[in-house]
């Protein structure tokens, strides 16, 4: 990442802004700032989004917690039937063939323990990702599930919760790079 590089760049609506005392830095993705937190460097970053941007160049932004940059999110898509739960999963993972989404997520088909609606297509995704995610799946009409819930917290339940996880697929995205570094590796691996 290039300050210098970012900072001459025109901001976006879904970039960010970090200000590190008096330095600010414009023009950043989620990625970029993920890595200035982890790089710890800078323990007193504060980190807004781009809400918009308008013709003047005014810009509206929101406060981000740098808590948020280490957490997931996603969704939950039950039914109370296996081979619907089946379709769902299918259906969204060729849906993200056809329009990649914005970041990385793990799409799962799994059965919960004891729960009303057992059968569930979990999308799991850095939590950062969550505005663009929603879009996404709004985007490419996405209609899983006879119930969703979707958060951090529903997400961690998700995990912690007793199941079986019958089928996995890792999605690559499109603003977090992580869809060309895969086509690369795969191009060097002559795949």
């Amino acid at each position: 990442m290039n300050p210098t590089l970012l900072a001459a760049k025109k901001p976006l609506a879904g970039q960010y802004v970090v200000v590190d005392g008096r330095q600010t830095t414009t023009g950043l993705t989620a990625a970029d700032v993920a890595a200035l937190l982890e790089s710890g460097k800078s323990a007193d970053l504060k980190v807004f989004k781009i809400r918009f941007v308008h013709p003047d160049g005014r810009i509206e932004m929101a406060g981000v917690s740098n808590e948020r940059f280490q957490l997931e999110d996603g969704f939950l898509f039950f039914r109370r039937d296996a081979k619907s739960a089946r379709n769902d999963f299918i259906t969204l993972c060729k849906l993200a063939e056809k329009s990649p989404p914005p970041g990385r997520a793990k799409v799962q088909l799994a059965e919960l323990a004891g729960a009303l609606n057992p059968h569930v297509v979990a999308i799991v995704f850095p939590a950062e990702y969550s505005d663009e995610m929603a879009a996404w799946l709004s985007a490419i009409d996405y209609s899983g599930g006879d119930t969703v819930e979707s958060g951090t917290s529903r997400i961690t339940d998700f995990y912690n919760g007793e199941k079986k996880i019958s089928f996995s697929q890792q999605l690559w995205g499109t603003q977090d790079g992580s869809l060309v570094a895969e086509q690369s590796k795969l191009r060097a691996a002559g795949a």
